[in-house]
């Protein structure tokens, strides 16, 4: 039994909690209780009200030493399913070494593509222009024949072609209603926003904050995608949830890769007041309403921002759900796939803590990359967050792109 115990560890007992071992004993152990000091047990209580983890009160054993060839079992279990995510950590680890050696040679490529075609302009620039006056006068002619006409600018997105308003616009809208919003968000207690991650990605947005898919490779960030479709044609934002996150598209990425491990991400309301980004709030999936010929405008209002918590929603199968029948609190969204996809970089100073799906994988995530950038965060265990939202069986028929 010595070489299961010692001073310090920690057992579970039935009735008093968690107990801390201060001695072993021959037959038994001391243990510290806290309120009720220091007891000794004996080893027969193991199996019956002493148990080495809390989940192993679950199973009945029959003796103490049915009990003793259970957690050695569990043991085993344990050392063989850490092997297994220890390798497959290892392989992804390489992976990215790989990945970063790649892009390095990519970026030397294009540095050297660029310094030759600087020196071919500059030769150029040498060459004597033919034709000079006739091409003034050509232009001339253009610019007499424009005067005096009106013309309205547009704008348009050179990753989704979207015709859309500019970016002082739409700032300016921002601001316009942003104390309403700011109403709204204290008046439905709606502390955080959610970002779900791939683990391998934490250690980046620990360090950069979130960066946009459109910004990374410039900043020369490697990543795991999650979505390499985006239906929503949004690459320059990040999405975030409301109070709880798109349990829907979170649980279609944890099949597709079921060895993957995840991370949530709290982000302070702040955020959404943060003078640069542009908010574009959509009360359901961004893909199904961000279609190519939106103005986007619509969606940077207040109206925008209230209508993902309204009072009934269309499902894709054109069944009619009220929000009062979901009996879900104040600050989560009606449609569980609504998102508030923000420009820019997210900053480190917005995130609020780190959340992780148990121990298991904060130890992993600490094995690989260290402490010393998530001990500069709040991080807990919260595995709710990792499922479905209680409302699920109203929206688990429901088809949805993404």
């Amino acid at each position: 039994m010595d070489e299961y115990l010692w001073a310090g560890q920690e057992l579970y007992h039935l009735y008093l909690g968690f107990v801390t071992v201060t001695h072993v004993l021959d037959e038994g152990l001391l243990a510290d209780t806290g309120s009720r000091g220091i007891l000794q047990f004996a080893f027969v209580d193991f199996g019956r009200v002493l148990f080495f983890e809390e989940d192993h009160k679950n199973v009945k054993h029959k003796t103490y030493s049915d009990y003793l060839v259970f957690y050695q079992e569990d043991l085993r279990n344990k050392a063989i399913q850490k092997a297994k995510t220890a390798e497959e950590y290892n392989r992804l680890r390489i992976q990215k070494l790989q990945e970063d050696e790649r892009v390095k040679e990519e970026a030397l490529k294009r540095k050297l593509i660029a310094e030759e075609n600087r020196k071919k302009y500059q030769d150029q620039k040498r060459e004597p222009t033919r034709n000079v006056a006739g091409l003034v006068e050509a232009n001339n002619r253009k610019l007499i024949g424009l005067q005096g006409k009106k013309f309205t600018t547009i704008l348009v997105d050179n990753q989704c072609g979207n015709i859309l308003s500019s970016k002082e616009i739409l700032l300016k809208i921002k601001k316009e209603h942003e104390d309403k919003i700011k109403e709204t968000v204290k008046k439905r207690k709606i502390d955080y926003l959610l970002h779900f991650t791939r683990l391998e990605n934490l250690q980046g947005i620990l360090q950069h904050g979130l960066v946009p898919v459109s910004m990374q490779r410039e900043m020369s960030i490697n990543s795991i995608h999650n979505d390499e479709e985006r239906y929503d044609q949004r690459r320059d934002c990040t999405s975030c949830s409301v109070g709880f996150p798109n349990w829907q598209l979170f649980y279609n990425f944890q099949m597709r890769d079921p060895k993957a491990r995840w991370a949530i991400i709290r982000l302070k309301t702040e955020v959404l007041f943060s003078p640069q980004s542009i908010n574009l709030y959509c009360e359901t999936n961004a893909a199904r309403v961000l279609s190519r010929d939106q103005d986007l405008r619509k969606f940077c209002t207040y109206d925008a921002f209230e209508s993902m918590f309204c009072d009934s929603i269309k499902t894709n199968e054109n069944k009619l759900i009220q929000r009062d029948a979901l009996s879900i609190v104040d600050y989560m969204t009606t449609d569980p796939q609504a998102e508030i996809l923000i420009s820019e970089i997210i900053d480190t100073k917005y995130i609020e803590s780190i959340c992780f799906r148990d121990v298991e994988d904060r130890k992993l995530f600490i094995q690989f990359y260290g402490a010393a950038e998530l001990n500069l965060f709040d991080y807990s265990i919260l595995d709710y967050l990792f499922c479905w939202r209680k409302d699920f069986k109203f929206w688990e028929k429901e088809n949805r792109i993404g």
